[in-house]
């Protein structure tokens, strides 16, 4: 089974396929391909926002509204269709954080492990708080990292 973001009804919807699952983390992997459409290229494992109009977009925490999130698993040229993981686990991930750290969304959009608070890298009150997940060890290489994408709004800041 995998999901599609249906833009017209902002939700998730089953498009059939197969689900990824790893035995290990018993995770289901919630996968879909959407179109970039920020203009320039959307660098692999970085957190983006569903736009309105059903493509993908770098998350500004500064105008943050609820909507589906997910991770890149894959440099996203512009005008280009990526893969993006709403939920689940990217295997191999080459990011200079270290196992068992949770990141989340910097000011600038990117990955960071130090949790946001006003007047900290930048952030102000209003930004928004969106845990991405845990970088974690590669079931099949330990010395290999993955990243659980379990990417969430959790608040404003204030």
């Amino acid at each position: 089974m995998a999901w599609r973001y249906n833009p017209f009804t902002g939700t998730l919807d089953r498009v059939g396929g197969s689900t990824t699952s790893t035995p290990a983390e018993s995770t289901t992997q919630v996968v879909s391909t959407l179109k970039n459409n920020n203009g320039g290229s959307i660098a692999g494992v970085t957190p983006v926002v569903v736009d309105n109009l059903g493509g993908i977009d770098i998350i500004d925490v500064a105008s943050f509204s609820n909507k589906t999130l997910g991770v890149t698993t894959a440099t996203v040229g512009s005008g280009s269709n990526g893969e993006i993981i709403l939920s689940g686990i990217i295997e191999n991930v080459s990011i200079g954080f270290n196992k068992g750290e949770q990141l989340f969304v910097s000011k600038s959009g990117g990955l960071t492990n130090v949790e946001p608070s006003v007047g900290v890298n930048g952030f102000v009150a209003g930004d928004a708080l969106i845990i991405v997940g845990e970088v974690t060890e590669n079931g099949t290489t330990p010395a290999n990292k993955d990243l659980l994408v379990n990417i969430r709004f959790i608040a404003e800041l204030s």
